[in-house]
């Protein structure tokens, strides 16, 4: 099994190069895209990330990414939002309405 190319190396960049936390990172993002709620690699990076790794709070973002992306907002901007307005759901509307 290996893993995507560019996704380690922001990985490394992120958390240095201790192979066991660069390893656990790529399994919690497959683990966490191969659940039932069809959350992308990406998306569960970008959400992993910007959580610091917990996984429990990064299934929490990844709800409200898929509730906002319903409301027909585009999923790097609701990311953006989310991290900007310290995943708080309702500033997270308002910062996209006034960015856009």
């Amino acid at each position: 099994m290996g893993f995507p190319t560019d996704r380690v190396a922001r990985c490394v960049k992120r958390l240095g190069t201790d192979k066991k936390k660069v390893i656990d990172f790529q399994l919690d993002v497959l683990k966490i895209a191969g659940m039932p709620f069809n959350y992308t690699e990406d998306s569960v990076e970008v959400a992993l990330t910007n959580n610091k790794g917990v996984v429990e709070k990064t299934l929490d973002i990844l709800k409200m990414v898929s509730d906002l992306k319903e409301l027909g907002f585009p999923e790097k901007t609701i990311h953006e939002a989310l991290h900007s307005t310290g995943n708080d759901k309702e500033k997270a509307i308002d910062y996209i309405i006034s960015h856009s």
